[in-house]
């Protein structure tokens, strides 16, 4: 699958929770609707505010390609330099946690030693990415990494949110207080969840990487079968 969509089929989820969330909001402040009279053609000409809020929540959502990919890893990730998960590809640590990565044939495919600096190590681990970047199992953990690093944006708008709506509305402020700690606690629950997937997705390139065939393993068969 291409990287373009990925990214819609992961704006599908997140569209559909900024809204709700938005609807959230909405109901704290303006009160849930008691009765189905609510949604005839005269009350919702009388209720702007909830349309108002719901605009604001598609506002938002288009804000999602402002921050790029930087911010987002940063929230993530919590670095602020070389936040992306392939600035790391390569340190140790990490490639002993995944036991799917033969280390030895990967260093051989990187021509005997790894890089060391993150942006050589991002810089490395892309143009192995583009190897390996159709295959199913690095579509499936790009996707849940990119899914989560989303909603970790997106929730942490709607705790925004729920604070300027404590200030602006006193009337609903607990209410509003018990929507951002409840989006706060999202916030970071999709933030781990993002960066470990991002591991997830890094470490897979590495492991089909380090699964092919050597050259010399290549020309050998090709011997063979001659």
């Amino acid at each position: 699958m291409s990287k373009k969509y990925l990214k819609s089929r992961a704006r599908v989820g997140t569209r559909g929770f900024m809204l709700a969330g938005a609807m959230v909001l909405a109901w704290v402040n303006l009160g849930m609707p008691t009765t189905l009279t609510t949604f005839t053609p005269e009350a919702w000409n009388k209720a702007l505010a909830p349309s108002a809020l719901l605009l604001v929540a598609i506002i938002a959502a288009a804000l999602d390609s402002v921050p790029g990919h930087d911010l987002k890893a940063r929230l993530v990730f919590w670095r602020w330099k070389h936040p992306l998960p392939g600035s790391r590809a390569f340190q140790r640590a990490g490639l002993a946690r995944d036991t799917r990565i033969d280390r030895t044939r990967l260093k051989e495919r990187m021509g005997g030693s790894f890089p060391l600096g993150p942006a050589d190590q991002n810089a490395a681990w892309y143009r192995l990415y583009k190897d390996v970047e159709h295959d199913p199992r690095v579509d499936g953990a790009q996707l849940d990494y990119l899914l989560f690093r989303d909603l970790t944006w997106f929730a942490l708008l709607l705790a925004v949110a729920s604070v300027i709506c404590a200030i602006v509305n006193p009337a609903a402020r607990n209410g509003s207080l018990w929507s951002t700690a409840a989006f706060s606690a999202l916030t970071f629950t999709f933030s781990r969840a993002a960066a470990e997937r991002g591991v997830r997705f890094v470490n897979t390139v590495l492991a089909l990487t380090s699964a092919m065939p050597s050259s010399s393993e290549t020309d050998g068969t090709k011997q063979r079968v001659a």
